[in-house]
């Protein structure tokens, strides 16, 4: 067998989306390159090469394809370590990569290979690319209940996320399940129970590369209008409310009924839903000309308020 060819050897870690050819083509003394490469353009007929945290003990390196190229090699090294080593061969030119250290840059750089009468011959290094492994899971993640049957889920943006899983888990169905992938940093779930709490949890991905999971939050459905106020805390809700001197988005009269309906301006915009607060007040959700809004019931002293502002009968 041509001295050339070499079994792949995975020196340093794990490759978990390398597709890998059968037999790695390597040059003399490629186990060990120096000088190492810098990070300056690369020159012509070279890739480009880049490399970014996706999870924990895991990176996401990806390079320019150069034209003719049967395939790359890529090495990798560690901060504080001399020279490169062999990572493996592929013929894709993205990679997610496994079991580094959280906390320690790890540099890479690649080198295209071609199929040659009787061997291989090997192109130019690209640049250096650095990475550094660890968490990347989204910050303030927060669930709101908007209806009886609608959860708002939202949360801060991550570095470098192309898109976002969401993954949800009822009450009684603890079974994480993906209920979707979206752009945005806001999720909105329908068609949901009421009165059910809902568990939900987030990860970014990075080019198809899912990053860090987040820790779960959860939020619970409104319970639609009673249909007596007889025995229950809802009783001085019942009737008309006046916004004296101000309006709630755009609406001067709210009344709520007993059979659970409201109305607002005197025109009918169907249920409304309310739900208990620590402290025993009730926070009342009504759709007020379209929008949803939140009042606040207070019991002990019977007033119902839009902010900080007092409704009166």
């Amino acid at each position: 067998m041509n001295s050339n060819f070499k079994k792949i050897i995975t020196a340093l870690v794990s490759v978990s989306v390398i597709a890998a050819v059968a037999v790695l083509p390597m040059s003399a003394g490629a186990e060990s390159i120096e000088p190492a490469p810098t990070a300056t353009a690369p020159a012509p007929g070279t890739s480009e090469i880049s490399a970014q945290r996706v999870a924990s003990g895991k990176l996401l390196v990806s390079w320019t394809p150069v034209t003719g190229a049967a395939g790359y090699i890529l090495y990798t090294a560690y901060e504080g370590e001399e020279g490169y080593k062999t990572h493996g061969s592929t013929t894709a030119t993205e990679c997610v990569l496994t079991g580094f250290k959280d906390g320690v840059a790890a540099h890479f750089t690649v080198q295209p290979y071609y199929v040659a009468e009787g061997g291989y011959t090997y192109g130019e290094f690209s640049n250096a690319a650095t990475a550094v492994a660890g968490s990347t899971a989204v910050q303030n993640l927060k669930a709101t209940a908007t209806a009886a049957d609608k959860i708002t889920v939202t949360w801060d943006a991550v570095s470098n996320a192309t898109a976002y899983n969401v993954y949800a888990a009822g009450k009684t169905d603890t079974t994480w399940a993906k209920v979707g992938t979206i752009t945005d940093t806001t999720f909105n779930a329908a068609n949901l129970k009421p009165s059910t709490l809902y568990a939900y949890y987030v990860t970014p991905m990075f080019k198809g590369a899912e990053g860090s999971p987040c820790a779960s939050v959860s939020a619970t459905t409104f319970t639609p209008g009673v249909t007596s106020p007889s025995g229950n805390s809802l009783r001085g809700v019942y009737g008309t409310w006046y916004a004296n001197g101000f309006n709630v988005n755009g609406a001067t009269k709210i009344a709520f009924n007993t059979d659970g309906t409201s109305t607002v301006n005197g025109a009918s915009t169907g249920h409304f839903y309310s739900y208990v607060l620590d402290n025993g007040d009730r926070e009342i959700s009504v759709a007020v000309n379209g929008t949803r809004v939140t009042l606040r019931y207070k019991a002990s002293t019977n007033k119902l308020y839009y902010g900080s502002a007092a409704l009166v009968k």
